[in-house]
């Protein structure tokens, strides 16, 4: 029997701390090798469903080829979640009558500490089994057969990670063929498809993910009662697709993962994962163990893995692309210009369209029982100069008669040419395929197409993707760029702009395996190296020492590359002399080669940093260019522009983007906020006379920053218009150093009449103060944000800022951005109107606005028995009135209201320091008056959520709550709400705005309930300035809740 659908957060199986996101491969679909029971099924309500995988547990013992016992512990201290068991190799997982068993066991055990920890073993009470399947696959679904333990102190869990985690003993970690383990958790993503847990009783199954933006005790969870979840078995099913998880029991949903937006931190469910099988004992998920427990056991009859076949579940893949400027796109993901399309299927189509959007919004075209379609353009596309038309297509059916049409449009006459080319499609993948225009009958030297028309004669499947004309070149039509590196850094082999200032022994070694010539290119005779057939090439030169440079530059253009191409560079070590891999181990060579991605069709510039080749281990004795391109391909490669050069370090990505409020900042310069202030110069006549400024370097393209070279000190005036600093408070900026081991920021005001008099002077009002900041990290961005209140030689009102004067110690180079002053404290408007409901639909607490007027009396905005905090009633500049609380660490608000209709609770919070904010929505019930009442709670009445307001400081944040539907239903309820600082041991201020509870969708007006009042007294809403504390034994106590669930797909 099956029933209870709850909700709720879950602890994790693995540990909670936050690394780095790195990238994991993709693996496909697997087969095994041992004990499939000779099972075939497939899903009857989806055919493309097919069986890849299954254990059906036939044999004696567990199949090896499927299974891998993980036993390292992850800490000295043992398991993950406090458990008290370790997991064994030995006899805690066996076959029996075709069923699995995991069996958990009171029984004294020790292995060795892999930590030096001065612990040589590691012994716990009891022991288990923990198995990692040896496949990992991507997308699918999952049946599991099963038979749980329900006792208390144990926590059986049939779940999935990410075959990328780093998770040492973990078999994708170092037993797999090739190890994958680099990305730590919870960026790998964890999906759990049945855990019971010990401490919340053993029948309320759950579901549940950890993803990097929700994991650990707050993920999304549903919970599901199963009363005969030991004493028989159920199915458990993951239907994983590429944008949501679903999770049934005995084929009834009861949990989907769907998150609003897909991103890395919701979504990474895009890698591979494998399954995990465990049974843990004790610790915060199984709860105390027993003193009578001596055993339990987990039972799985089968588990079947199935996998969609006849639809792709990507699009197409252009490599390499094409110079857009070569390009004429009607679709496809690798080009920005494409057509404007109609329709897909105009008049004329035979055939059934879609358009279908995957994973990591992948988008491509979808033809259902097609025997023709037609696709109209919104003006036609001009493809004179174009020599090839490209698609991409995938069909699960066998086809050797389609063809593509053209509709033409010359501007008064419209004609057809129809292209007859059949070819056979390869079935279930996708294929792209090259026509040569010319080649076709009805080819003109001028076309305008209108209209394209695909047919075949029997009814078909058709996906398309990348259908696009192209116009093939074969040799460069331009030189290539001009060089920007200073002469008088560079070591040129080839190159108009420097010279060859290192000579070259050869282009092509005898070793090589291509054509070269020099030619000249155009009317200018741009000399350029030209390769024909060629598959790799040898460029060796008498030793260079390049070991003062920094990066390797060649410009290089193709008609027909593959998708890489490879760089190798050869260093001969001290003697200079090449020694094979026969020489004895005094062997100083060294090499490296790297690869790069590659266009077609205009000139490539590569820029390489030498620090991309770490196994150059000299740079002393450079005597090889090794240039290659793929194996089973040769091609044709223009080359120009080979030097070597010496270039400081610089930003190679934009200032972190601003997060203030543009109504609050008074900005110099910053792409994220229109200039309020007028600058004089950014580099007075009297800086620094070796001071170079570069007003307009660019980060990356459109990011523009200010570039001081050879820095020791500079003057950024404001003199015409100083700055009125009088209602701010913070002083901002970026920086990005090449070398600069102390930087200062000094900071000067006029005084009251505006005018220069001098410093230290008698009757001048002028000021200044210096910053000064050592050891800085070089070589990355700094956002530096300073109190004006600690340039405490500046005398207030600070209305009349004039210098900001940057200085360093020694000469380097410094990137200036988003340098701006801002008011930090408070809001300076209201906070934006409430979403638009029916006021019928609203009960209302307090709003600075006039669309919902307060219809609920509050008793307190701070009681005083349980909050901590100062409360004012304030003015911000919009002349709004907003509550605002100091201080905070708890704040209890409590009113009366009849919820019976509410679903949802809203408020709206400015805070300048609380990074995390915490509303409890608790319904509590009283004997008889406020004033005497007696409190009496219940563990179903208390809704719980915290919001991450770090990366939205200074800003109002609307913050919507949904309450559980079987909550809050009581015809006399009175309400407490408490905000709090997120739960942490600091304070902070919140101002709030739009307080009230709502009804979505509802069709009943909630103004004609009848509200219930106080019988003690009526405070007003707006609260008077008090203050109230709490003890600390007296802090409000807060838990999760489960509930919710969704509208089921059919299975």
């Amino acid at each position: 029997m099956i029933s209870s659908l709850q909700t709720s957060s879950s602890k994790s199986r693995i540990g909670w701390s936050v690394f780095l996101l790195l990238l994991s491969s993709v693996a496909n679909k697997v087969d095994a090798s041992c004990s499939d029971g000779g099972f075939t099924g497939q899903l009857p309500s989806d055919p493309n469903y097919v069986l890849v995988w299954s254990d059906e547990f036939d044999s004696n013992e567990l199949c090896d080829d499927n299974w891998f016992f993980q036993t390292q512990v992850p800490t000295s201290d043992g398991w993950y979640n406090q458990e008290e068991q370790l997991y064994t190799d030995q006899n805690n997982a066996l076959v029996e009558n075709g069923v699995l068993k995991i069996v958990a066991k009171r029984e004294e055990y020790s292995m060795a500490n892999p930590y030096n920890t001065g612990q040589d073993t590691i012994t716990k009470q009891f022991t288990s089994a923990r198995l990692n399947a040896k496949f990992a696959f991507i997308y699918g679904k999952v049946e599991v057969r099963a038979k749980i333990p329900t006792d208390g102190g144990i926590s059986p869990a049939i779940w999935f990670l990410g075959q990328s985690i780093l998770e040492p003993g973990g078999y994708f970690y170092n037993t797999a063929s090739e190890p994958h383990g680099h990305v730590p958790w919870p960026y790998c993503g964890q999906i759990n498809l049945m855990e019971s847990l010990g401490y919340d009783g053993g029948e309320n199954i759950t579901a549940s993910v950890h993803t990097p933006s929700q994991y650990g005790d707050s993920v999304p969870r549903a919970s599901i009662d199963i009363a005969t979840a030991s004493t028989e078995f159920h199915v458990y099913t993951l239907l994983w697709e590429e944008t949501q998880l679903y999770f049934f029991v005995d084929g009834a949903l009861f949990y989907t993962y769907q998150p609003e937006e897909l991103t890395a931190d919701t979504w990474p469910f895009d890698q591979p994962q494998y399954m995990l099988l465990s049974l843990a004992v004790g610790g915060s998920l199984g709860g105390p163990v027993p003193e009578e427990f001596m055993q339990a056991t987990m039972e799985i009859d089968y588990i079947r893995l199935y996998q969609r076949e006849n639809v792709p579940t990507t699009g197409a893949v252009v490599t390499p692309k094409l110079s857009e400027s070569l390009v004429a796109s009607v679709f496809s993901e690798a080009y920005s210009n494409n057509a404007a399309v109609e329709s897909w299927n105009a008049t004329g189509s035979s055939t059934a369209w879609k358009a279908v959007q995957t994973r990591n919004n992948v988008r491509f075209q979808l033809y259902t029982d097609m025997t023709m379609a037609v696709i109209d353009l919104e003006s036609a596309l001009d493809i004179t100069i174009m020599t090839h038309l490209h698609v991409s297509l995938w069909t699960p059916n066998e086809v050797t008669d389609l063809e593509i049409g053209f509709v033409l449009e010359d501007g008064t006459d419209i004609g057809a040419v129809v292209i007859s080319n059949p070819f056979s499609l390869v079935r279930n993948e996708w294929k792209s395929y090259e026509l040569a225009l010319a080649d076709l009958p009805g080819f003109s030297s001028s076309l305008s197409v209108a209209e394209l028309v695909i047919s075949s004669s029997n009814p078909i499947t058709l996906y398309l993707d990348n259908l696009y004309f192209y116009r093939q070149i074969w040799e460069p039509e331009t030189a290539a760029p001009t060089p920007i590196h200073d002469p008088n850094t560079v070591i040129s082999l080839f190159s108009d702009a420097y010279g060859d200032t290192a000579p070259v022994d050869t282009w092509l070694t005898s070793w090589s395996n291509a054509q070269w010539e020099e030619i000249q290119l155009d009317s200018n005779n741009s000399a350029v190296m030209k390769y024909t057939n060629f598959a790799f090439a040898g460029i060796q030169a008498p030793p260079i020492d390049v070991s003062n440079m920094t990066g390797l530059h060649m410009d290089m253009w193709s008609p027909d590359i593959g998708a890489v191409f490879k760089v190798k560079l050869v260093d001969f070590g001290v003697n200079g002399v090449f020694q094979d891999t026969t020489t004895p181990t005094s062997n100083d060579d060294s090499e490296f080669e790297i690869a790069v991605d590659t266009i077609r069709g205009e000139w490539m510039t590569l820029d390489l940093p030498l620090t991309l080749f770490p196994g150059l281990t000299s740079r002393q004795q450079l005597t090889q260019i090794i240039l290659s391109g793929q194996h089973v391909e040769q091609f044709t490669l223009f080359l120009d522009n080979v030097y070597f050069y010496e270039e400081e370090p610089k930003p190679t990505e934009a200032a972190p983007e601003p997060t203030h409020s543009a109504s609050n900042v008074v900005s110099l310069f910053s792409d994220a906020y229109s200039s309020s202030v007028m600058v004089d110069t950014w580099k007075a006549n009297w800086s620094g006379s070796t001071v170079v400024l570069d007003e307009e370097f660019q980060v990356v393209p459109g990011d523009y920053v200010k570039k001081y070279t050879s820095l020791t000190w500079t003057g950024v005036e404001t003199m015409t218009q100083p700055v009125n600093a009088t209602s701010l408070n913070r002083l901002h900026f970026d920086l990005w150093t090449g070398g600069c081991r102390v930087f200062r920021i000094k900071l000067t005001d006029l005084g009251l009449n505006g005018v220069f008099d001098g410093y230290n002077v008698t009757g001048s009002d002028d000021s200044e103060h210096e910053m000064v900041f050592d050891l800085l990290t070089n070589e990355e961005w700094m956002s530096i944000d300073l109190p004006l209140s600690d340039f405490t030689n500046l005398l207030s009102p600070m209305a009349h800022l004039a210098q900001f004067i940057f200085s360093a110690d020694w000469m380097c180079t410094a990137y200036l951005d988003n340098l701006y002053l801002y008011d930090a404290t408070q809001p300076s408007v209201a906070a934006p109107l409430p979403t638009s409901l029916d006021d019928d639909h609203v009960l209302s607490l307090f709003s600075s606005t006039t669309q919902y007027p307060y219809i609920v009396t509050v008793d307190s905005w701070a009681a005083p028995d349980s909050s901590s905090a100062v409360l004012e009633s304030v003015i911000i500049n919009s002349g709004s009135t907003v509550l605002k609380y100091v201080d905070l660490g708890s704040a209890t608000i409590e009113v009366m209201i009849n919820a019976t209709e509410i679903s949802s609770f809203h408020a709206s919070i400015w805070t300048n320091d609380c990074t995390s904010f915490r509303i409890t929505l608790l319904a509590v019930y009283f004997s008889s008056s406020w004033a005497g009442g007696v409190l009496v709670t219940t563990s179903d009445s208390e809704r719980v959520a915290t919001f991450d307001l770090s990366t939205s400081l200074q800003d109002w944040n609307s913050l919507d709550i949904n309450l559980p539907s079987s909550s809050f239903a009581s015809t006399a309820n009175a309400v407490q709400i408490v905000i709090d600082n997120g739960g942490g041991d600091g304070i902070c201020t919140a101002f709030v705005d739009n307080v009230y509870f709502y009804k979505k969708d509802s069709q009943q007006r909630l103004r004609d309930r009848t509200l219930l009042q106080q019988t003690v007294h009526q405070p007003s809403n707006e609260p008077s300035n008090e203050r109230y504390s709490q003890s600390a034994a007296a802090q409000h106590s807060t838990r999760s809740l489960r509930g919710g669930g969704s509208t089921p797909p059919s299975m």
